[in-house]
Protein backbone atom coordinates (compact mmCIF):
# COMPACT_ATOMS: atom_id res chain seq x y z
CA UNK A 1 0.00 0.00 0.00
CA UNK A 2 3.17 2.17 0.85
CA UNK A 3 4.52 1.80 -2.14
CA UNK A 4 1.61 2.41 -4.29
CA UNK A 5 1.03 5.62 -2.31
CA UNK A 6 4.50 6.63 -2.85
CA UNK A 7 4.55 6.45 -6.41
CA UNK A 8 1.34 7.80 -6.82
CA UNK A 9 2.65 11.16 -5.41
CA UNK A 10 6.10 10.68 -7.23
CA UNK A 11 4.05 10.98 -10.35
CA UNK A 12 1.94 13.30 -9.06
CA UNK A 13 5.18 15.73 -7.83
CA UNK A 14 6.58 14.83 -11.48
CA UNK A 15 3.56 16.26 -13.26
CA UNK A 16 3.10 19.31 -11.04
CA UNK A 17 6.74 20.11 -11.49
CA UNK A 18 7.34 19.46 -15.17
CA UNK A 19 3.61 21.18 -15.59
CA UNK A 20 2.62 18.25 -18.16
CA UNK A 21 -0.51 17.71 -16.55
CA UNK A 22 -3.99 18.93 -17.94
CA UNK A 23 -3.66 21.93 -15.76
CA UNK A 24 -0.92 23.93 -16.99
CA UNK A 25 0.68 26.63 -14.77
CA UNK A 26 3.07 29.51 -15.73
CA UNK A 27 5.41 29.89 -12.23
CA UNK A 28 7.00 32.52 -10.53
CA UNK A 29 9.81 31.88 -9.12
CA UNK A 30 8.14 34.78 -5.81
CA UNK A 31 5.12 32.98 -5.69
CA UNK A 32 6.17 31.17 -2.40
CA UNK A 33 7.51 34.01 -0.66
CA UNK A 34 4.97 36.51 -0.85
CA UNK A 35 2.66 33.68 0.02
CA UNK A 36 4.73 32.58 3.12
CA UNK A 37 3.95 36.51 4.30
CA UNK A 38 0.61 35.73 4.20
CA UNK A 39 0.50 31.70 5.21
CA UNK A 40 2.25 32.29 7.67
CA UNK A 41 0.79 35.19 9.79
CA UNK A 42 1.33 35.83 11.90
CA UNK A 43 4.65 34.81 12.19
CA UNK A 44 5.70 35.74 8.70
CA UNK A 45 8.01 38.48 9.63
CA UNK A 46 9.73 36.26 12.61
CA UNK A 47 10.45 33.53 10.20
CA UNK A 48 12.32 35.89 7.54
CA UNK A 49 14.54 37.13 10.71
CA UNK A 50 14.91 33.38 11.70
CA UNK A 51 16.15 32.07 8.91
CA UNK A 52 18.64 34.86 7.94
CA UNK A 53 19.83 34.96 11.53
CA UNK A 54 20.25 31.39 11.58
CA UNK A 55 22.61 31.64 8.57
CA UNK A 56 24.73 34.50 9.77
CA UNK A 57 25.42 32.66 13.18
CA UNK A 58 25.75 29.07 12.38
CA UNK A 59 28.06 29.63 9.26
CA UNK A 60 30.52 30.03 11.88
CA UNK A 61 30.13 26.87 13.57
CA UNK A 62 28.87 24.67 10.88
CA UNK A 63 30.09 21.30 12.10
CA UNK A 64 28.22 21.94 15.51
CA UNK A 65 24.83 23.71 14.00
CA UNK A 66 21.58 21.67 13.20
CA UNK A 67 20.64 21.62 9.42
CA UNK A 68 17.99 19.42 9.13
CA UNK A 69 15.06 21.85 9.51
CA UNK A 70 16.51 24.57 7.77
CA UNK A 71 17.59 22.46 4.62
CA UNK A 72 14.72 20.33 4.72
CA UNK A 73 12.59 23.45 4.92
CA UNK A 74 14.59 25.32 2.27
CA UNK A 75 15.88 22.81 -0.26
CA UNK A 76 11.82 21.80 -0.72
CA UNK A 77 10.81 25.42 -1.05
CA UNK A 78 13.19 26.07 -3.84
CA UNK A 79 12.15 23.29 -5.76
CA UNK A 80 8.54 24.51 -5.57
CA UNK A 81 9.98 28.04 -6.56
CA UNK A 82 11.51 26.92 -9.51
CA UNK A 83 8.24 24.42 -10.92
CA UNK A 84 5.39 25.71 -13.63
CA UNK A 85 2.58 24.81 -11.79
CA UNK A 86 2.09 26.30 -8.16
CA UNK A 87 -0.90 26.55 -5.32
CA UNK A 88 -0.48 27.72 -1.98
CA UNK A 89 -1.03 24.52 -0.19
CA UNK A 90 1.94 23.12 -1.51
CA UNK A 91 3.89 24.92 1.59
CA UNK A 92 2.14 22.76 4.35
CA UNK A 93 4.65 20.42 4.46
CA UNK A 94 6.98 23.02 5.23
CA UNK A 95 5.92 24.66 7.87
CA UNK A 96 6.20 22.49 10.55
CA UNK A 97 9.94 22.96 9.79
CA UNK A 98 9.20 26.65 9.82
CA UNK A 99 7.28 26.71 12.86
CA UNK A 100 10.61 25.38 14.27
CA UNK A 101 13.41 27.15 13.11
CA UNK A 102 10.41 30.25 14.24
CA UNK A 103 10.74 28.85 17.92
CA UNK A 104 14.20 28.33 17.72
CA UNK A 105 15.06 31.95 17.07
CA UNK A 106 12.37 33.89 19.34
CA UNK A 107 13.89 31.51 22.31
CA UNK A 108 17.48 32.19 21.77
CA UNK A 109 17.23 36.02 21.51
CA UNK A 110 18.26 37.44 24.82
CA UNK A 111 19.62 40.98 23.76
CA UNK A 112 16.96 43.74 25.08
CA UNK A 113 17.16 45.57 21.84
CA UNK A 114 16.10 42.57 19.55
CA UNK A 115 13.81 42.06 22.23
CA UNK A 116 12.23 45.30 21.75
CA UNK A 117 12.51 45.21 18.15
CA UNK A 118 10.43 41.59 17.93
CA UNK A 119 7.99 43.01 20.76
CA UNK A 120 7.42 46.17 18.02
CA UNK A 121 7.00 44.02 15.08
CA UNK A 122 4.87 41.95 16.43
CA UNK A 123 2.46 44.55 18.12
CA UNK A 124 2.58 46.02 14.49
CA UNK A 125 1.64 42.90 13.22
CA UNK A 126 -1.35 42.14 15.64
CA UNK A 127 -2.92 45.83 15.73
CA UNK A 128 -3.20 45.15 11.62
CA UNK A 129 -4.47 41.99 11.87
CA UNK A 130 -7.41 43.43 14.38
CA UNK A 131 -7.91 46.10 12.12
CA UNK A 132 -8.13 43.67 9.19
CA UNK A 133 -10.85 41.59 10.88
CA UNK A 134 -13.02 44.40 12.15
CA UNK A 135 -12.97 45.70 8.24
CA UNK A 136 -14.22 42.70 7.20
CA UNK A 137 -16.58 42.60 9.70
CA UNK A 138 -17.96 45.88 9.25
CA UNK A 139 -17.89 45.59 5.44
CA UNK A 140 -18.69 41.80 4.45
CA UNK A 141 -21.19 41.50 7.35
CA UNK A 142 -20.72 37.93 7.49
CA UNK A 143 -23.86 35.83 8.06
CA UNK A 144 -22.23 33.28 10.19
CA UNK A 145 -21.08 35.75 13.26
CA UNK A 146 -23.52 34.33 15.80
CA UNK A 147 -23.48 36.04 19.28
CA UNK A 148 -21.57 32.62 20.88
CA UNK A 149 -18.58 33.55 18.21
CA UNK A 150 -18.94 37.52 19.29
CA UNK A 151 -19.06 36.70 22.64
CA UNK A 152 -15.68 34.31 22.40
CA UNK A 153 -13.84 36.69 20.24
CA UNK A 154 -14.11 39.37 22.65
CA UNK A 155 -13.22 37.13 25.41
CA UNK A 156 -10.14 36.31 23.82
CA UNK A 157 -9.21 40.25 22.72
CA UNK A 158 -10.03 40.90 26.35
CA UNK A 159 -7.14 38.29 27.57
CA UNK A 160 -4.66 39.26 24.72
CA UNK A 161 -4.70 42.83 25.91
CA UNK A 162 -4.30 42.03 29.36
CA UNK A 163 -2.92 38.48 29.69
CA UNK A 164 0.65 38.58 28.47
CA UNK A 165 1.19 41.63 30.84
CA UNK A 166 0.58 39.50 33.71
CA UNK A 167 2.82 36.82 32.72
CA UNK A 168 6.28 36.45 34.37
CA UNK A 169 8.45 34.67 31.76
CA UNK A 170 10.77 36.27 29.59
CA UNK A 171 9.74 38.55 27.54
CA UNK A 172 9.78 36.64 24.31
CA UNK A 173 6.85 34.08 25.85
CA UNK A 174 4.91 37.86 26.69
CA UNK A 175 5.52 38.53 22.89
CA UNK A 176 4.40 35.03 22.08
CA UNK A 177 1.35 34.85 23.98
CA UNK A 178 0.06 37.83 22.68
CA UNK A 179 0.80 36.32 18.84
CA UNK A 180 -1.18 33.07 19.63
CA UNK A 181 -3.93 34.71 20.70
CA UNK A 182 -3.87 37.10 17.52
CA UNK A 183 -3.91 34.13 15.87
CA UNK A 184 -6.84 32.56 17.75
CA UNK A 185 -9.06 35.58 17.18
CA UNK A 186 -8.38 35.47 13.84
CA UNK A 187 -8.85 31.93 12.41
CA UNK A 188 -12.03 31.69 15.03
CA UNK A 189 -13.34 34.58 12.96
CA UNK A 190 -12.38 32.93 9.70
CA UNK A 191 -13.17 29.46 10.35
CA UNK A 192 -16.54 30.48 12.04
CA UNK A 193 -18.02 33.58 10.53
CA UNK A 194 -16.22 34.43 7.62
CA UNK A 195 -15.82 31.32 5.53
CA UNK A 196 -19.01 29.83 6.25
CA UNK A 197 -20.61 32.91 4.68
CA UNK A 198 -18.46 33.36 1.84
CA UNK A 199 -18.60 29.74 0.63
CA UNK A 200 -22.54 30.78 0.43
CA UNK A 201 -21.56 32.34 -2.97
CA UNK A 202 -19.72 29.08 -4.02
CA UNK A 203 -22.98 27.68 -5.83
CA UNK A 204 -22.14 24.96 -7.25
CA UNK A 205 -21.37 23.70 -3.13
CA UNK A 206 -24.21 25.03 -2.32
CA UNK A 207 -26.31 23.56 -5.34
CA UNK A 208 -24.92 19.92 -4.95
CA UNK A 209 -25.82 20.37 -0.90
CA UNK A 210 -29.41 21.29 -1.93
CA UNK A 211 -29.94 18.43 -4.63
CA UNK A 212 -28.51 15.87 -1.97
CA UNK A 213 -31.34 16.97 0.35
CA UNK A 214 -33.70 17.92 -2.21
CA UNK A 215 -33.80 14.87 -4.93
CA UNK A 216 -35.76 11.89 -3.41
CA UNK A 217 -36.58 10.62 -6.14
CA UNK A 218 -32.54 10.31 -6.93
CA UNK A 219 -33.55 12.10 -10.71
CA UNK A 220 -29.85 11.90 -12.58
CA UNK A 221 -28.00 15.29 -12.29
CA UNK A 222 -26.54 17.24 -15.20
CA UNK A 223 -24.20 20.20 -15.60
CA UNK A 224 -24.03 22.61 -18.15
CA UNK A 225 -20.81 24.31 -19.16
CA UNK A 226 -20.93 27.59 -19.47
CA UNK A 227 -17.83 28.97 -21.85
CA UNK A 228 -15.29 26.20 -20.13
CA UNK A 229 -16.42 26.86 -16.62
CA UNK A 230 -16.35 23.41 -15.53
CA UNK A 231 -18.20 23.13 -11.60
CA UNK A 232 -15.72 21.02 -9.90
CA UNK A 233 -17.54 22.08 -6.66
CA UNK A 234 -20.43 20.88 -7.57
CA UNK A 235 -19.02 17.28 -8.88
CA UNK A 236 -17.22 16.76 -5.51
CA UNK A 237 -20.03 17.62 -2.91
CA UNK A 238 -22.99 15.92 -5.26
CA UNK A 239 -23.64 12.52 -3.70
CA UNK A 240 -24.51 10.96 -7.37
CA UNK A 241 -22.67 11.23 -10.64
CA UNK A 242 -22.68 14.27 -12.71
CA UNK A 243 -23.70 14.39 -16.15
CA UNK A 244 -21.92 16.80 -18.67
CA UNK A 245 -23.01 19.00 -21.58
CA UNK A 246 -22.09 22.16 -23.47
CA UNK A 247 -24.04 25.18 -23.47
CA UNK A 248 -26.24 23.38 -26.46
CA UNK A 249 -27.69 20.88 -24.92
CA UNK A 250 -24.90 18.23 -26.78
CA UNK A 251 -23.36 15.47 -24.57
CA UNK A 252 -23.87 12.40 -22.44
CA UNK A 253 -27.58 13.03 -20.87
CA UNK A 254 -29.43 9.94 -18.87
CA UNK A 255 -33.32 9.53 -19.63
CA UNK A 256 -35.81 12.37 -18.84
CA UNK A 257 -36.70 13.54 -15.70
CA UNK A 258 -33.25 14.69 -14.58
CA UNK A 259 -32.15 17.65 -13.06
CA UNK A 260 -29.63 20.58 -14.80
CA UNK A 261 -27.69 23.04 -13.17
CA UNK A 262 -26.94 25.79 -15.16
CA UNK A 263 -26.47 29.56 -15.73
CA UNK A 264 -29.95 31.20 -16.77
CA UNK A 265 -28.91 32.04 -20.89
CA UNK A 266 -27.88 28.72 -21.16
CA UNK A 267 -31.18 27.32 -19.86
CA UNK A 268 -33.22 29.76 -21.72
CA UNK A 269 -31.18 28.90 -24.94
CA UNK A 270 -32.19 25.39 -24.03
CA UNK A 271 -35.94 26.24 -23.70
CA UNK A 272 -35.96 28.12 -27.08
CA UNK A 273 -34.84 24.94 -28.42
CA UNK A 274 -37.96 23.24 -26.68
CA UNK A 275 -36.65 21.87 -23.94
CA UNK A 276 -39.52 21.17 -21.19
CA UNK A 277 -37.67 22.95 -18.20
CA UNK A 278 -39.07 24.20 -15.05
CA UNK A 279 -36.82 26.40 -12.67
CA UNK A 280 -36.17 24.77 -9.27
CA UNK A 281 -33.87 26.75 -7.77
CA UNK A 282 -31.62 29.85 -7.86
CA UNK A 283 -28.02 30.62 -6.46
CA UNK A 284 -25.68 33.49 -5.93
CA UNK A 285 -22.23 33.07 -7.65
CA UNK A 286 -19.02 34.23 -7.36
CA UNK A 287 -15.37 33.17 -7.95
CA UNK A 288 -14.60 33.14 -4.10
CA UNK A 289 -10.90 32.71 -4.84
CA UNK A 290 -10.45 36.21 -6.10
CA UNK A 291 -12.16 38.56 -4.03
CA UNK A 292 -12.31 42.01 -4.86
CA UNK A 293 -13.47 44.51 -2.44
CA UNK A 294 -16.77 45.30 -4.73
CA UNK A 295 -18.00 41.44 -3.31
CA UNK A 296 -16.01 41.91 0.53
CA UNK A 297 -17.90 45.46 0.37
CA UNK A 298 -22.13 44.26 1.66
CA UNK A 299 -23.12 47.64 -0.02
CA UNK A 300 -21.76 46.72 -3.57
CA UNK A 301 -21.87 42.96 -3.82
CA UNK A 302 -25.02 42.36 -5.62
CA UNK A 303 -23.62 44.12 -8.57
CA UNK A 304 -20.65 41.60 -8.78
CA UNK A 305 -22.58 38.43 -7.69
CA UNK A 306 -23.96 35.91 -11.14
CA UNK A 307 -27.41 33.81 -11.26
CA UNK A 308 -27.20 30.12 -11.22
CA UNK A 309 -30.06 27.56 -11.33
CA UNK A 310 -30.76 24.24 -10.73
CA UNK A 311 -33.96 23.28 -13.01
CA UNK A 312 -35.82 20.09 -14.34
CA UNK A 313 -35.88 18.85 -17.59
CA UNK A 314 -39.14 16.65 -18.28
CA UNK A 315 -40.01 14.55 -21.24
Amino acid sequence: MFRVFNSFFGIASSVAFFNTGPIKGHGDPTFFIHTTLWAFLPWSLLLFAAIFQYFKQKSKQALQAEWYCICGSLLTFVVFSASKFQLPFYLNIVFPFFAILTAQYLYSVSGSRSLRAISITQKIVVILLMILIAALQYFFRPESMTILTGSVLIVLLIAMAFLPKRLTGTPWERVAMTTFLAACIVNLFLNLAFYPSLLKYQSGSEAAMWINKNNPAKLPVVQCIHTNDYGYPLEFYLDQPLFTVDQNGAGTLPQKPFLMYGYPDNIDALKARGWHIDTLKTFDRYWITRLKPKFLNAKTRPTTLEKVEVVVVNP
